[in-house]
């Protein structure tokens, strides 16, 4: 862990305001009816990643992105914890290129155990999905929904708790179509040592297809965490990049070994 922590520990790059602004408008627009509701933002998402960052970079720093807090306008919507969404920080964007098409990660989404592909949640990653389940992967409808009962393990925390996954399809109304991702906690929790607590966590993601067959991936993300013993920010940050890295990296593996 700690050389996967120093390699992640250069300050990400910070984010253009229209790096923020898309992640965040992607988050409060997840719902809208049309299929090209949040199709403006991924372009914009996608332009900036390939503008900006080394996607050839095996280093996760290289690769992320500072964005700014949440408003709360974003989060409307949701049923979550009561408190100031801007405590969630400190907020970050991970992108990692996978070699795999739309189509295999859409098969990952329609899974009812993700603890094999989730290096966080090993033991638990139990998964219902609660509408769509009969006409999302052919895009017979446009929304997955899902509730998750996930145990969260790392160096700094082991925590049970309940999460929010849904789905959504894109039209990039240039031929393609992406897939976005939201999950929220709709409710805080306390690890079984008492002092450790996920107050908050909301996530905005993005599949987008490739000329070369793959995906390109993006992972925005708010936390507010409480630790027994405060490490540091920048452990923190740390952490929380290898952690979502860690996530990308064994998707793929786990669909190159499960053709």
């Amino acid at each position: 862990m700690t050389l996967l922590l120093l390699s992640a520990c250069a300050d990400p790059e910070e984010a253009a305001a229209e790096f923020s602004d898309a992640a965040r408008y992607g988050l409060e627009h997840f719902d809208d009816e049309e299929a090209n509701a949040v199709a403006a933002p991924i372009l914009a998402l996608e332009e900036q990643i390939y503008g900006t960052l080394d996607m050839e970079s095996t280093v996760s720093a290289d690769r992320a992105l500072s964005i700014e807090v949440l408003t709360g306008d974003e989060i409307t919507a949701i049923d979550h914890p009561d408190r100031d969404p801007a405590l969630a920080v400190p907020p970050m964007a991970l992108a990692r290129i996978s070699a795999f098409p739309i189509s295999e990660h859409v098969r990952v989404a329609m899974r009812d155990d993700l603890s094999p592909m989730e290096p966080n949640s090993p033991n638990r990653y139990a998964r219902t999905l609660t509408d769509g389940a009969d006409c999302w992967a052919d895009r017979g409808c446009l929304f997955l929904r899902t509730t998750n009962d996930v145990l969260k393990e790392n160096a700094l925390m082991q925590v049970g708790y309940r999460l929010d996954k849904d789905y959504r399809w894109v039209d990039l109304e240039d031929g393609r179509w992406a897939v976005a991702a939201r999950s929220w906690m709709p409710d805080s929790a306390t690890g079984e040592d008492g002092g450790t607590t996920l107050w908050q966590s909301y996530t905005f993601e993005i599949f987008v297809p490739r000329d070369d067959g793959g995906t390109l991936r993006l992972m925005a993300l708010w936390a507010e965490t409480e630790l027994s013993v405060d490490p540091g920010e920048d452990v923190i940050e740390a952490t929380q990049l290898v952690g979502i890295d860690d996530i990308f990296k064994t998707h793929d593996e786990w669909l190159s070994e499960n053709p």
